[in-house]
């Protein structure tokens, strides 16, 4: 759609577009009914960070897969920095640049609807594997390969990375406890970005530096390195589907039901 948007009335009327659904978003999130009073503990923000922090590093499977997400997210800026430079000098301008994104939002769209489905034994190794596959795109971008094997690679990385984050989330809800999962997600979430706009700003020199072909080439490269380094942790190979119940003596007001 936004590739039709800007073909059809320009790239100024696309993000206007992109700005007015996220009021949109805004005023659903404004409609919504949440009772007036929730009970909580109260605790102050430093403190909420420190008891994040220690659940978090205390999971080496939380922290590496979190370093993971980080480096890789990095390496993404390779493919939105330079792939519209490829598109535009190689195959052909917005319309095939417009094509592989398109690609990227379907295989995404397949991959949500498998997340639905699959119940891996392991499913951070699952996770690790399918996100992998967003490397596969960099080297047929670096290869100057035809639009349609391109599209095909980005469409594959899309299904594998909505299929990543999809068990990834799923198993952090599962391991992770009640009270300390927000927490755990907020340093999931910065740790995952933090690196992201660092990608946008530093490919574009680099590839100044050696050339368009040879930064995707090395962004590939470091991409599959990662990966391999990332299933090479015991963790993550053998993590199981379901947390195993913590036993609690019996009492007659437990705090929770059940927890994992």
């Amino acid at each position: 759609m936004g590739g039709v948007l800007v073909a059809a009335a320009g790239a100024g009327w696309a993000i206007a577009i992109d700005a007015l659904t996220f009021a949109v978003s805004a005023a659903c999130l404004a409609m919504l009914r949440l009772p007036e009073r929730v009970a909580v503990q109260r605790s102050s923000f430093v403190a909420d960070l420190r008891e994040g922090w220690i659940a978090f590093r205390s999971r080496r499977w939380v922290w590496t897969f979190v370093l993971y997400f980080a480096i890789g997210n990095l390496l993404w800026g390779a493919w939105n920095a330079l792939g519209p430079i490829v598109a535009e000098r190689d195959l052909g301008g917005a319309a095939a640049w417009g094509t592989i994104l398109t690609a990227v939002g379907v295989g995404a769209l397949a991959g949500s609807l498998l997340a639905t489905r699959v119940k891996p034994r392991r499913p951070l190794l699952l996770a690790a594997l399918a996100d992998g596959l967003f490397a596969l795109p960099l080297a047929f971008m670096a290869a100057a390969t035809s639009v349609p094997l391109i599209a095909c690679g980005a469409a594959l990385s899309g299904a594998g990375m909505a299929l990543a984050i999809s068990v990834w989330e799923s198993t952090l809800q599962r391991h992770v406890p009640d009270e300390s999962l927000s927490r755990v997600s907020s340093y999931d979430w910065f740790g995952s970005l933090a690196f992201y706009p660092l990608g946008l700003a530093i490919w574009g020199p680099v590839a100044a530096a050696i050339g368009v072909s040879v930064s995707l080439w090395l962004a590939f490269g470091l991409a599959v390195a990662v990966t391999l380094a990332l299933l090479s942790v015991p963790d993550i190979r053998h993590l199981p589907a379901a947390a195993q119940p913590i036993p609690r003596r019996p009492g007659p007001h437990p705090l929770r039901r059940d927890s994992t």
